[in-house]
């Protein structure tokens, strides 16, 4: 799994940051966060998590903040983010592989959450696989959409309408949608105006 992360993490770098110098302020995954900063964007990052009794895997996301060089700019909000304050001025939010673990009406609750932490112009990237609007191609997120099915409460590989009407009921006026071949992730890019 970590070589097509990797992969996705280089890519989802290059659609958000592209050659931007200026620093930015966002929330993101500490392994995005390096790739973020290698595109030559300085950053400062915070991390929070939907799961509860977070201190062991923040002792273990330390190491790894080492490890990316991002520790200097990162920091863990213990608790839930559907929960957690995590305050305003966002410049960009990063989502990689979180909101196919939640039903439609939990991910706009978050989404709202975060529309309200963005800077006006504040983008919001979210990494996922993103099968057709057939659901049942390109084959590995429609295969994706059944592991969801079978193994969580309420989760789904929702395609690019299905996020983008999600984002837009958030408060979300405009996407961009990138297929990351040979990635099987895309990448929706939403903007608060």
């Amino acid at each position: 799994m970590a070589p097509m992360m990797m992969m996705a993490s280089q890519g989802l770098a290059e659609i958000v940051v592209g050659k931007e110098s200026r620093p930015l302020k966002g929330a993101r995954h500490r392994s995005r966060a390096r790739h973020v900063r290698n595109r030559g964007a300085s950053s400062q990052s915070e991390s929070g998590s939907h799961c509860r009794g977070l201190e062991q895997r923040a002792r273990g996301g330390a190491g790894e903040c080492k490890k990316f060089e991002v520790a200097d700019g990162y920091k863990t909000l213990p608790g839930s983010i559907f929960d957690v304050d995590i305050g305003t001025g966002y410049d960009l939010i990063l989502i990689p592989n979180f909101l196919h673990h939640f039903d439609e009406r939990s991910n706009e609750q978050l989404l709202e959450k975060l529309h309200r932490a963005l800077k006006r112009g504040g983008k919001v990237a979210t990494l996922e696989f993103v099968p057709n609007e057939d659901r049942v191609s390109p084959a590995m997120p429609a295969t994706f959409a059944l592991i969801m099915l079978a193994e969580t409460p309420a989760g789904d590989a929702y395609t690019r309408s299905e996020l983008e009407n999600m984002f837009s009921r958030a408060g979300f006026s405009s996407h961009e949608f990138h297929a990351m071949p040979p990635s099987p992730h895309s990448v929706l890019v939403s903007t608060k105006e």
